[in-house]
């Protein structure tokens, strides 16, 4: 059953990379793969269902581009399936007695928990429930030095973002997360998509304009280490535009210039 295991784990992977390429027709079809794989599993048949069914959820994440608010009706039925399949992973791997089970429980719970404080952050009592569902999680089943433990830390930085606002608790989270993440990712690429850009994410929700440019630059000044390497080149690029949209937010003209300017070199 390992090679099953194996194998919906490079659907679930491919999928992600042809959805972060936009190409959602291909993506589609190692979703479907996955399923069929889960269907027919005989062993770890609830981890296999879980992995699956994730894959839906992240699917429609990819297809929702951010759009948790509503009032779009196509945006509204992405939604509505994204939060279906979720219920559905994290009830699979519940289930599932697997060892790896429980620490994809804790992800997928985070990713339940970030959805739910952007689209319905008046849900305080289920929010909080299910935050610490992955506490307890992390407490018992996962290392403490995980990036699991800082996908946590950053789901607790979006509450401070949209369900108790706290400028305070959100910087100071902020500034911990960074530097513990630090020490647990071992690539730059995945500390700038993973780590900085989720900070600086929440920063500008909170309209902390100047605290979300210092997080950017910091993303900035890491891809500087890899100036000949294509995907820093791509997410480079990603990071000044954020950064266009933070000096026009914040109505820094100086710092337009100055991004304008650094973007032409």
């Amino acid at each position: 059953n390992l090679n099953k295991i194996c194998l919906i784990k490079l659907c679930d992977y491919t999928a992600f990379l042809y959805e972060n390429a936009g190409d959602f027709d291909l993506a589609y079809k190692y979703i479907i793969k996955a399923g069929e794989i889960s269907d027919n599993a005989k062993e770890d048949r609830h981890y296999l269902r879980g992995i699956f069914y994730e894959m839906a959820s992240q699917y429609y994440d990819f297809k929702l581009d951010g759009n948790y608010y509503g009032g779009n009706e196509r945006y509204d039925d992405y939604l509505k399936k994204l939060n279906k399949y979720s219920d559905k992973s994290i009830y699979h791997m519940r289930k599932s007695d697997n060892p790896l089970a429980k620490p994809a429980l804790a992800r997928y719970l985070i990713g339940e928990a970030s959805i739910l404080m952007r689209s319905k952050p008046e849900k305080q009592k289920a929010i909080i429930k299910l935050l610490n569902e992955v506490k307890y999680l992390c407490d018992n089943y996962v290392s403490m030095y995980s990036e699991t433990q800082i996908g946590l830390d950053l789901a607790i930085c979006w509450y401070y973002t949209y369900v108790e606002p706290d400028a305070d608790e959100l910087l100071e989270l902020a500034k911990i997360t960074y530097i513990e993440a630090q020490d647990i990712y071992n690539s730059d690429l995945a500390l700038i998509d993973e780590v900085l850009s989720v900070i600086a994410n929440t920063l500008y929700e909170s309209e902390l304009y100047k605290e979300s440019i210092n997080y950017l630059y910091e993303a900035i000044r890491l891809c500087n280490r890899h100036e000949q390497e294509l995907p820093y080149i791509r997410i480079k690029k990603v990071i000044y535009s954020h950064l266009l949209e933070l000096a026009t937010a914040s109505q820094d003209s100086i710092l337009f210039e100055k991004i304008t300017s650094e973007m032409k070199e």
